[in-house]
C-alpha cells in the first residue's frame, strides 16, 4: 500500500468515527440568581430552528424564565411568576413554544407564539393532589404531550394527559403500576406512538416503559426493560428512523447506581437489549439526558464527580458520550468528550437537540462566593456528510456487519448482490486480510477496531466493526 493510500484510509477511519462529531467553544448564556436551577429528570430545556434562534428554559422559586437567542444575543424574559415553582420544561413546534412546571402541588403549563412577547392562559394539567416531575413532548401534528407523578398518602402513580388545538383530549389517565411509587416519567412520540418511562421507587428501585399507538388513547402493557439493574432513577426517553433500513430504534438511557446505562429496543420497546455501560464506570454518574437524529448519532449527557460527594457541588462537572451507529452495542466512546473542570463545579448538564446537525449542551455553575449562577453552553455540530454516506456517496449504512462486536465471526450484508471484495484494515491503515466472500473468521485477529473496505458492482463503501 503506498503512503498516500495509507493517509486516506487513517483519514477515513478517523473521520468515521470521531470527524463527524465536533464540540464548539463554551459560552455563557446569562449570570442569574444563586437560587436559578435547571430541571434536572427527563426533561428538554432548550429548542428552536437555528444556532441564533433558539431559546432556552430555567428557573427560581418564583419565576420561570425564557432566555432567547436572536441573531447571536441572549435575552432574558420572564416567562411566568409565582411561587414554588419547581421543574420547569419545554417543548416546541412551529414557533410555538410550551412551557411545563410545576406550582405548589399542581402541574401547569402555557405557551407564547411571539417568542415570549405574549402568553397564553395557564392550564391546570393535573389534577387536584400533590403532582411532581413533569416531561412534556410535542408532536409532529402539534400534540402536546404531558406525563408526571401524582403522590396520595398510599401510592404515587405516573398520570398522561394531552392537548390538541389548545384543548385538553380528556381527563389525566393513570399509566404507571398501581401500588409500585411511580417518580421522574419521560415522554416521546413519533407520529400516534407515545411512549413513557418511568422509576418505580420500593428499593430496589426499577424502571418501567409503557406505549400507546393510539396518541394517547388506550396504552399497551406496561413493560419492564431490565432486570439485571437496580437501583435506576432518572430515566430518559429519544427516538430513531434508520431511513435506510426502515428501522425505527428507542433508546433509554438511565442511571443506575450512579453509572449511566443505554438500551436499545427497535419494536417499540416491547424488547429490549441488555443494558450497555456508557462512560468511565471509575466515575459517578446521574442525570442522564439523550437526544438523537435519523443518521446515527445517540447522544448521551450527565453530571459526573471528580471525587467528594453527591452533595459537592464543586467537584462536579459535564458528561457526553455518543454513537454514530444507533446506539449499537459498543459504538459509544469510553470517556467524556466534554470535559470542563472549573473549581466551582458545573451542574444539571443537560443535552437538547436544534436540528439533525446542532445540538447543545447546557449547564450551571454556582459562584457561592459572589453569590450568582452562571449558565454555560456548549454546542456538537454533526457533520451529516460523514454520519450519513463514505467518500463514494455510497450509504454507509447499505453495509450490515453483524455481530459487532464480534469475538470470532464475521458476516456482511450489502444492498448488492455482486460482491467482489472486502478489504480490512487496521486503524495504521495496514492491510489485515483480503476476501471474497460475505463471511469470514475474526478469531487470529488482535482485539480493536478494524475499518472494512467493501467493493462491489456499485462501487466501493466503508464500514467498521469491533473484535472484542
Amino acid at each position: 500500500m503506498t503512503y498516500v493510500y495509507r493517509l486516506l484510509i487513517l483519514f477515513l477511519f478517523s473521520h468515521y468515527l470521531i470527524g463527524q462529531v465536533s464540540l464548539g467553544p463554551i459560552s455563557q448564556i446569562s449570570e442569574e440568581k444563586i437560587n436559578t436551577l435547571f430541571c434536572f429528570n427527563n426533561t428538554s430545556l432548550m429548542a428552536g430552528n437555528t444556532a441564533t434562534d433558539r431559546y432556552i428554559v430555567y428557573y427560581s422559586s418564583d419565576s420561570i424564565f425564557l432566555t432567547l437567542n436572536q441573531s447571536g444575543f441572549w435575552t432574558r424574559k420572564i416567562a411566568h411568576t409565582g411561587n414554588n415553582i419547581q421543574s420547569a420544561t419545554t417543548c416546541f413546534f412551529q414557533d410555538t413554544i410550551w412551557i411545563c412546571w410545576k406550582e405548589g402541588n399542581s402541574i401547569k403549563a402555557h405557551y407564547t407564539s411571539d417568542k415570549g412577547a405574549s402568553w397564553s392562559t395557564i392550564y391546570t394539567v393535573s389534577q387536584i393532589g400533590n403532582a411532581s416531575a413533569p416531561s412534556v413532548y410535542a408532536g409532529q401534528n402539534g400534540k402536546i404531550h404531558f406525563v408526571w407523578s401524582l403522590s396520595t398518602l398510599t401510592d404515587t402513580l405516573i398520570y398522561y394527559r394531552s392537548i390538541s388545538n389548545n384543548a385538553f383530549d380528556a381527563p389525566p389517565v393513570s399509566i404507571s403500576n398501581i401500588g409500585a411509587q411511580g417518580l421522574w416519567p419521560s415522554i416521546v412520540c413519533l407520529g400516534d406512538t407515545v411512549l413513557c418511562t418511568w422509576k418505580e421507587h420500593p428499593l430496589p428501585a426499577k424502571v418501567w416503559f409503557r406505549s400507546s399507538y393510539s396518541g394517547g388513547t388506550t396504552w399497551n402493557a406496561s413493560v419492564q426493560p431490565t432486570t439485571a439493574l437496580t437501583n435506576i432513577k432518572d430515566p430518559n426517553l429519544a427516538v430513531s428512523v434508520n431511513p435506510i433500513t426502515q428501522s425505527y430504534y428507542t433508546f433509554l438511557a438511565y442511571d443506575g447506581s450512579n453509572k449511566i446505562y443505554l438500551q436499545r429496543s427497535s419494536d417499540w420497546g416491547t424488547t429490549w437489549s441488555s443494558p450497555d455501560l456508557l462512560g468511565n464506570p471509575n466515575k459517578l454518574c446521574q442525570f442522564a439526558h439523550i437526544e438523537c437524529n435519523n443518521s446515527g448519532f445517540v447522544g448521551v449527557s450527565y453530571e459526573f464527580r471528580n471525587g467528594g460527594t453527591i452533595f459537592d457541588d464543586t467537584k462536579k462537572d459535564v458528561g457526553f458520550i455518543f454513537s454514530s451507529s444507533y446506539a449499537d452495542p459498543g459504538s459509544f466512546g469510553n470517556d467524556s468528550l466534554a470535559y470542563t473542570y472549573n473549581p466551582l463545579g458545573s451542574l444539571y448538564t443537560a443535552i437538547d437537540k436544534i436540528d439533525s446537525t446542532l445540538f447543545f449542551l447546557s449547564w450551571l455553575t454556582k459562584d457561592t462566593i459572589n453569590n450568582k449562577v452562571l449558565v454555560f453552553e456548549r454546542s456538537i455540530n454533526i457533520n451529516p456528510s460523514s454520519s450519513d454516506r463514505n467518500t463514494n456517496g455510497i450509504p454507509t449504512k447499505a453495509i450490515d456487519i453483524y455481530p459487532n462486536p464480534s469475538e470470532s465471526e464475521i458476516h456482511f450484508k450489502t444492498n448488492s448482490t455482486n460482491l467482489l471484495e472486502i478489504v480490512l484494515y487496521n486503524i495504521w491503515g495496514e492491510i489485515c486480510g483480503e476476501y471474497n466472500q460475505p463471511d469470514f473468521s475474526i478469531k487470529d485477529l488482535p482485539s480493536g477496531v478494524y475499518i472494512c473496505k467493501i467493493t462491489t458492482h456499485d462501487g466501493c463503501s466503508f464500514a467498521r466493526f469491533i473484535k472484542k
